[in-house]
């Protein structure tokens, strides 16, 4: 951020599992915030957790809502205040690669959160196949990439490592089921969030907090 006196605001769902924020769309975020290494404060709302404003972040003057054109990661780079996509928006590759991540395996987790839903029919073998086959497509391409690497772009952070990362973390604590489906896929990247050590240890050290607005 240019001013360090400035302080962003990411305000997510509950924490839970383990993980920072149990929710597969606020973690991402959460993510690429500790990899751009700025100094932010993490809140949680617990009075609307199903509104789809939600996550949020707040900086200077500004709230920059989930739900809003370009989503709360897309805002802050036209605003100057993080931006880790600088020089990778360019590479065919990488927006191929993240745009298999935050379709085919995000499809893949909302399946496995549909699935455990009450009321859901179960006739659904031929959707399921669709989602995992396409799930183990994007494992192999980005296993690919990956290789031995740390990241998979120019030997640092992007928002493509922050929004997989958030996947491996959410899938193997969230949703222990889902191993039985793609843990051999899922496997091949425990290396890469190991490597990411500095992210996962506050992931047991951070306890709740309501934003003040909604405070009861």
């Amino acid at each position: 951020m240019e001013d360090e006196g400035q302080r962003l605001t990411l305000v997510a769902r509950k924490s839970f599992f383990g993980v920072p924020t149990a929710c597969p769309v606020c973690l991402p975020v959460y993510i690429y915030l500790k990899f751009s290494r700025i100094p932010f404060s993490l809140e949680f709302n617990l009075l609307c957790p199903d509104s789809d404003q939600i996550p949020f972040v707040e900086y200077d003057y500004s709230v920059v809502y989930n739900n809003e054109k370009g989503g709360v990661i897309q805002k802050p780079k036209e605003d100057g205040v993080v931006d880790l996509d600088s020089e990778v928006t360019s590479i065919p590759e990488w927006l191929s690669m993240k745009a298999m991540v935050e379709s085919w395996l995000a499809d893949a987790i909302m399946y496995e959160i549909w699935l455990v839903s009450p009321n859901n029919i179960k006739d659904v073998e031929r959707r399921e196949e669709e989602i995992y086959r396409r799930a183990e497509l994007a494992y192999a391409a980005l296993s690919s990439r990956l290789g031995e690497q740390k990241f998979f772009f120019e030997n640092r952070p992007t928002s493509l490592d922050a929004t997989f990362l958030a996947h491996v973390l959410f899938t193997l604590h969230a949703l222990p089921a889902v191993q039985a489906h793609v843990s051999e896929g899922i496997n091949s990247y425990i290396q890469m969030s190991r490597n990411c050590s500095f992210v996962t240890p506050e992931c047991s050290s951070i306890r709740p907090s309501c934003c003040l607005w909604c405070r009861t």
